[in-house]
């Protein structure tokens, strides 16, 4: 049992976003493309770029081989989270 991509809510807190490292890897690839192809189109317009480039960053943090970005959660394995 894993947890898939998705909306997440623990309880007691707001909901969030799972995203899965192997989904996060290619949705950071998508951005990156479509990035690259607005800058064409419209410039250098920073306030556009930098939440794009904050998201890729922390999608992109999910590459557990890379080692470069931390950790900000940890937690247990995901059935015992479910079950307790």
């Amino acid at each position: 049992m894993r947890p898939e991509t998705g909306t997440m809510q623990f309880e007691g807190d707001w909901r969030g976003v799972f995203i899965r490292g192997d989904n996060a890897f290619a949705y950071a690839m998508a951005l990156k493309l479509m990035r690259d192809q607005l800058f064409d189109i419209i410039g250098d317009k920073p306030i556009v770029y930098m939440p794009v480039d904050d998201l890729i960053e922390l999608l992109e943090g999910s590459n557990q081989r890379s080692g470069e970005y931390p950790i900000h959660n940890s937690m247990k394995n995901y059935a015992r989270c479910i079950s307790e």
